[in-house]
């Protein structure tokens, strides 16, 4: 009886992680400039942090998610800020100036396969991939979840924090901010990446960032 009832349950739990499971920054994560001789500062700390320095650079820092995680509908990391970005309109094309920003890049059900040899280029063009950001710049006030100009409607931008320093705690809900955002179910979570921009307005940014939790 106890073997039947395991199975049951087993057939039962859900296929992503039970639990929350850090994604840490190891060396599946790589660097992908967006602009020619244009690049961001990352390096992991001796803790597991992140630490993220733009100087008037943009690039992002980006992996591949295990197949475990494409169910996770929550996540949550810790990030501090020491040096600002000023506010800008994350809704505005080439204005978008922020201090930090977390990815989270979702591919149609059961197509995870396709994208096994795709770059963060391919899947930010795909017209098949739906992205969420999670920023930490910004106008104070602004609304939360804007369009993100660079994704043709394939993209949002989710603001949690203002342009300013600071330290702060996230819990987001993956899928329904997505729902929100699209007026979809998310697909089958594929990647996620981090990011810093301050190319615009030639400034300067310094920041970590914990690795994140997912689940």
């Amino acid at each position: 009886m106890r073997r039947i009832l395991a199975a049951a349950f087993a057939i039962l739990a859900p296929s992503g992680p039970a639990l929350a499971e850090a994604v840490p920054y190891d060396g599946a994560w790589a660097e992908q400039p967006m602009r020619l001789f244009s690049s961001n500062e990352f390096e992991v700390e001796g803790d597991g942090t992140l630490s993220v320095v733009s100087d008037a650079t943009i690039s992002i820092y980006w992996t591949r998610l295990a197949e475990g995680f494409a169910d996770a509908t929550t996540a949550g990391w810790s990030w501090a800020v020491t040096e600002s970005v000023p506010p800008t309109d994350l809704a505005e094309r080439g204005a978008d100036d922020r201090n930090l920003s977390v990815y989270f890049l979702w591919v149609p059900e059961g197509r995870a396969g396709d994208y096994a040899e795709a770059s963060i280029r391919d899947l930010t063009t795909d017209e098949d991939v739906r992205i969420l950001q999670y920023v930490w710049g910004g106008l104070d006030g602004a609304e939360r979840i804007v369009a993100n100009p660079y994704f043709d409607g394939r993209g949002w931008t989710v603001q949690l924090q203002p342009a300013g320093t600071g330290m702060a705690e996230e819990s987001v809900d993956l899928a329904s901010d997505f729902r929100a955002a699209s007026g979809e179910a998310p697909g089958a979570l594929i990647g996620m990446a981090i990011s810093a921009d301050a190319d615009t307005t030639g400034t300067r940014s310094a920041g970590t960032i914990s690795p994140v939790d997912l689940m």
